[in-house]
């Protein structure tokens, strides 16, 4: 089965989830709105001189697809090892990291209109105006380069949860630095100076200054570089933890 064609048996078994539980989905939009709402009015304008609001509020959009895509690669392994299932997905004509990559970029996808529509709130609510020199193209491209290292990141958490069954704690804990630690929401310069190397070896804050600086700079070759890093690492780790699993033979333990 080539990706493609995962990715549209995928798409519509989502879809028939989403539609099966409305309510939960609902629910879900007003608690991210709630989230976004909490983040901008927490922190203030004080915090956001001139146009830096607008690159807080990229910021806050790339935060929440790291912590959809985090949530899903952790929940997708979590839920087969609980069924019983794992085994048999692994005997599939597909591998399990192409199944793994699917799911979560369905779930992006699905994320992004939700995403968009709270995006437009917030916007609307607090008076952002667009930058008027960001280029749609670098902007667009970023965020795309952005999500390659998402996978990747994806992938590292998807293999300590082979390994350690549950890695909701890691889940939470990479979320939460991600959101206040990297420079992405907060300025870098209004953190202590203990999370900036941290901040600059994840793709976060160079996206946002990539976007910011509206060229193919230095901004943009560190982005590219870094989420190439970490989708090549996320994968290979993932697909070592495979094999020590079946090694082991502990993919039905949980």
């Amino acid at each position: 089965m080539n990706f493609v064609r995962l990715i549209r048996v995928e798409a519509e078994r989502l879809l028939r989830e989403i539609r099966y539980y409305k309510f939960d989905q609902m629910i879900s939009f007003f608690d991210l709105l709630l989230i976004c709402l909490g983040i901008f009015t927490g922190m203030g304008r004080d915090l956001f001189p001139g146009q830096s609001i607008f690159y807080a509020w990229i910021g806050m959009i790339l935060w929440r697809y790291a912590s959809v895509g985090l949530q899903t690669s952790c929940s997708i392994v979590e839920k087969e090892i609980r069924l019983g299932t794992l085994e048999q997905l692994m005997l599939t004509r597909c591998s399990f990291d192409r199944i793994l990559m699917a799911r979560v970029f369905v779930r992006l996808l699905v994320e992004t209109v939700k995403l968009g529509a709270v995006s437009l709130l917030i916007g609307w609510i607090f008076q952002i105006q667009p930058d008027r020199d960001v280029s749609a193209f670098v902007l667009l491209l970023s965020i795309l380069l952005f999500l390659v290292g998402v996978a990747g990141m994806g992938c590292i958490i998807g293999g300590v949860s082979l390994l350690y069954k549950k890695a909701n704690a890691l889940v939470n804990a990479v979320s939460y630095f991600t959101l206040f630690f990297t420079g992405a929401v907060v300025p870098l310069q209004a953190i202590p100076q203990v999370f900036s190397f941290p901040a600059r070896v994840l793709p976060f804050y160079w996206c946002v200054e990539s976007i910011r600086k509206a060229e193919f700079g230095r901004e943009f070759w560190a982005l590219s570089s870094l989420s190439c890093f970490w989708f090549l690492f996320g994968l290979g780790l993932f697909r070592a933890t495979i094999r020590r699993m079946l090694e082991k033979g502990s993919s039905a333990q949980y």
